[in-house]
């Protein structure tokens, strides 16, 4: 709370976006999407991502995960809204990361 009253929930909403956006620089993600069915981040080709832990991801972590030879990673991800969105692409980039 301050001075104008409680902090919207857009304002939150805005902060994780913030971060998922400095996320994907660090990792050179030109961008990432959803389009309802799948999560994909689409890579610069010089991104330092180590190609051996986006393998180990799809056989661990992200069943039917694909990477294109246009650097483009995509997750199923069907029927997730709202915040599960936000927290989805956040979980994806702090995997890649890690």
């Amino acid at each position: 709370i301050d001075c104008y009253g409680f902090i919207p929930s857009q304002v939150y909403n805005l902060m994780d976006i913030i971060r998922i956006r400095n996320n994907l620089k660090g990792i050179m993600g030109k961008k990432m999407t959803y389009d309802g069915k799948h999560m994909t981040i689409s890579f610069h080709k010089k991104s330092p991502i180590d190609p051996s832990r986006i393998i180990q991801l799809s056989q661990k972590k992200f069943k039917g995960l694909t990477f294109t030879p246009d650097y483009h990673l995509s997750i199923p991800a069907s029927e997730i809204k709202g915040m599960e969105v936000i927290e989805k692409a956040r979980a994806l980039l702090a995997e890649l990361t890690n």
